[in-house]
């Protein structure tokens, strides 16, 4: 008689009996695997502290043949993860999120990144718990741009066939004075700055000078 949930089995024998196949099985531990997506404030891989998370983002796991194990959805602070898993390998795959560039990708020990295509490929062993399987994203580019021209009213408003100065310098500074770049206006007067993410918490500090 099995008792069950307790790995035991009870037996009553008499003499001459042989009483065979009295089995216990086992199944392996669950493995899983989990990891982060943020905004990488650094684009440098690493998800530092005070880095911003991004909540919302849909992550699909793939077996080895490409199937759809199971989909995960981040969290406030931007965490999924994947548990139950059955020994294997497996993909993770981050849905690009809007309003961000791909960034820098990172993985635990013995996983493999393909580059810019937002995939983490990892090994699990029974038991394992592949932490940090990250995806670093990039917010988008900001604009800033403008024109030179010659302000025959004297009112500050660019009229129609007020005439153009091209060739004007203009340089972009943060909030410290140092130059972040510079422009020339073109033959209609115009210029343009495009900002990489990192200087886009400067944007509302940013100054000109001509």
């Amino acid at each position: 008689m099995i008792t069950p949930d307790t790995d035991k089995i009870s037996v009553t024998l008499i003499a001459g009996d042989d009483s065979k196949n009295n089995n216990f099985g086992e199944l392996p531990q669950p493995a899983q695997l989990s990891g982060y997506v943020y905004e990488d404030a650094h684009d440098d891989g690493v998800k530092g502290v005070g880095e911003t998370a991004i909540g919302g983002v849909t992550v699909t796991l793939l077996d080895a043949d490409g199937n759809t194990v199971a989909t995960a959805t981040t969290d406030d602070v931007g965490y999924y993860e994947f548990t139950g898993l059955a020994a294997g390998t497996y993909t993770v795959v981050e849905s690009q999120p809007d309003d961000y560039l791909d960034g820098k990708d990172t993985a635990s020990n013995g996983a493999v990144i393909t580059p810019d295509t937002d995939k983490i490929s990892v090994t699990l062993i029974a038991g394992d718990d592949s932490k940090n399987n990250n995806f670093g994203e990039l917010p988008q580019p900001a604009q800033l741009s403008g024109y030179v021209y010659e302000d025959a009213h004297d009112d500050g408003v660019k009229g129609v066939g007020e005439t153009a100065i091209g060739g004007v310098t203009v340089t972009l500074l943060d909030a410290d004075g140092n130059t972040v770049a510079t422009a020339t206006t073109d033959d209609v007067g115009y210029y343009e700055f495009t900002l990489a993410a990192g200087t886009i918490p400067l944007l509302n500090r940013n100054r000109m000078i001509i």
